[in-house]
């Protein structure tokens, strides 16, 4: 979970956008379908109830998200 945090969440626009769909190694947006180069709201609210409720998880992560989801 810390991974998806780091990598889809915060290493896009310095995590104010939510969490993209995929990422390529080398921490690069997949940008082959676009599908995976979208932000989609639901997948972000599910992310980050998920972070939350994961015991010893990234909580900072979960609280983050709730900041930035419309």
């Amino acid at each position: 979970m810390n991974t998806i945090c780091d990598n889809n969440w915060l290493g896009i626009s310095n995590g104010r956008m939510g969490a993209i769909n995929g990422m390529m190694p080398g921490g690069r947006a997949d940008i082959s379908s676009i599908q995976s180069e979208e932000f989609w709201i639901g997948v972000n609210y599910a992310l980050a109830s998920v972070l939350l409720a994961e015991i010893g998880g990234p909580r900072r992560c979960g609280f983050g998200f709730g900041r930035v989801l419309p």
